[in-house]
């Protein structure tokens, strides 16, 4: 899971009582979930598209790194931003969380590129309040009204999961040679979008090995 080994030993941490009003108490301690948990949606987003409408006459600057270009919009303009670009062999990518201008290394799963300081990974501590590259919950005044409640209910299902069981990728066997496929290869077999009235992913083969 690369940077994100850290996470086990942040879930041991929370008690061991599962009543629901000690684990929110831990929220605030669960720094690494949570940025496991936006880098997760960044790399699958359920959304496909933004919807939003021009209420004055305004500008988008839409200029790449080789050249400025500015796009005049007119008040009543219906913009659709699209989420999903171009389809590879492995991923689907979406059009800003899989663009390298925005994040390095766009189809590597790196909680820590959440993190106030990516590179200490002891003291994860994420903060998206400034962030327009997170784009997982929509952007602006008409976000996401439940994003507080989701990522809420995400982090303490997965911190309880990570407390008490180990999750491994269930290789596959070719049943001609016996040869066991890598990390890697299981990955790309199996990390593939679906789409549907969101995107998601396909089915995830998974061994849960519970904790001594």
């Amino acid at each position: 899971m690369n940077d994100a080994s850290g996470l086990p030993g942040e879930c041991s941490k929370i008690h061991n009582n599962h009543i629901l009003i000690q684990l929110l108490e831990d929220y605030d301690n669960l720094d690494k979930v949570l940025a496991a948990f936006y880098e997760g949606i960044r790399l699958f987003s359920s959304g496909v598209f933004l919807i939003r409408e021009a209420k004055q006459d305004t500008v988008l600057d839409v200029s790449d790194d080789d050249e400025p270009k500015m796009l005049p919009v007119k008040k009543g303009t219906h913009i659709v931003v699209d989420m999903v670009g171009v389809p590879t062999l492995i991923y689907v990518l979406t059009a800003k969380e899989y663009n390298p201008r925005y994040f390095s290394e766009p189809e590597e799963f790196r909680p820590s590129r959440w993190y106030k300081s990516p590179d200490d990974t002891s003291s994860a501590k994420v903060d998206l309040s400034e962030s327009e590259e997170y784009t997982a919950f929509s952007v602006g005044p008409r976000s996401c009204i439940g994003r507080k409640f989701a990522t809420t209910e995400a982090v303490c299902l997965l911190a309880l999961l990570l407390r008490d069981w180990r999750i491994e990728p269930l290789l596959a066997v070719n049943p001609k040679s016996g040869k066991i496929e890598t990390v890697d290869e299981w990955r790309a077999r199996v990390m593939q979008a679906t789409m549907r009235l969101t995107m998601g992913v396909r089915d995830v083969p998974l061994r849960f090995v519970r904790r001594a």
